[in-house]
């Protein structure tokens, strides 16, 4: 098979069982450092804060420490539930003060420390209201940064596919509107998929998105779909292979 239909068809296997996914991104590690202080944010989204500061006896001992931490954490508990906050360390060794707390979730931290704390993508922090466009430093490497366009990645292209009812068009527009707040992409456009008749396209209300391909009803896909073959073994020439051929030609993939 030729490098181009090989291309071809597995973006049609893409078309065949499309999705609009907003990947979900957890993170994992040091999310925030300050001095003596470490951050850690897990899988599960909870936080684990890690104190360390200098221990000043002159001023109160370690058990008004603990019990001020204590008091203040069962304070925020009663309101929030017993388990908003546990504390796991506090503690004064070679005169540095060491407090370990573990938080339930970013809002729970941001809460009791009365600061603003978030934990997800991207796409989320700017649905959220929080600007981003901002320059970018690594932590490893402070001579690395990146600008908003680096950090939603604008290389990608948007595809929409619908079938010619109504329903379907109201779909395709929902879909864009929403990747409009939450991604950032360089192309869009529609597949109009299942088209009994190309007479009917022109009364499709698809807004200013492009249409890449119409592709009519093609039985050599629902036979295949039926003795569950895979799409790869469709003709070159059938239907549905030409509608993809031409959608990736307009994306200038091809």
């Amino acid at each position: 098979m030729r490098k181009n239909e090989q291309c071809v068809k597995r973006f049609l296997a893409g078309v065949l069982c499309a999705a609009f996914v907003l990947a979900g991104m957890t993170a994992c590690g040091n999310t925030k450092g300050a001095e003596g202080s470490v951050i850690a944010v897990s899988k599960d989204g909870t936080v684990t804060d890690t104190i360390r500061e200098p221990f000043d006896q002159d001023y109160y001992s370690q058990q008004e420490l603990q019990d001020e931490v204590l008091k203040a954490v069962a304070s925020y508990n009663s309101g929030m539930g017993n388990e908003a906050i546990t504390v796991s360390k506090v503690q004064v060794d070679d005169g540095v003060t060491d407090v370990e707390m573990k938080y339930r979730s970013a809002e729970d931290y941001a809460a009791f420390n009365r600061e603003t704390f978030f934990i997800g993508t991207p796409a989320q922090a700017r649905l959220s209201g929080f600007d981003l466009n901002k320059v970018y430093t690594a932590v490893s490497d402070p001579s690395k940064t990146m600008g908003m366009a680096e950090l939603f990645n604008t290389d990608g292209v948007l595809v929409l596919i619908t079938d010619t009812s109504r329903k379907g068009t109201q779909v395709v527009q929902t879909i864009r509107k929403v990747a409009d707040e939450l991604v950032m992409y360089e192309q869009a456009g529609v597949i109009i998929n299942r088209v009994p008749d190309e007479s009917i396209v022109q009364y499709m209300d698809l807004g200013d998105l492009p249409v890449l391909s119409v592709i009519p009803s093609d039985s050599s896909l629902a036979e295949f779909d039926l003795k569950g073959e895979n799409v790869f073994y469709l003709s070159d020439d059938a239907a549905i292979v030409r509608g993809a051929r031409e959608a990736l030609k307009k994306l200038e993939i091809l």
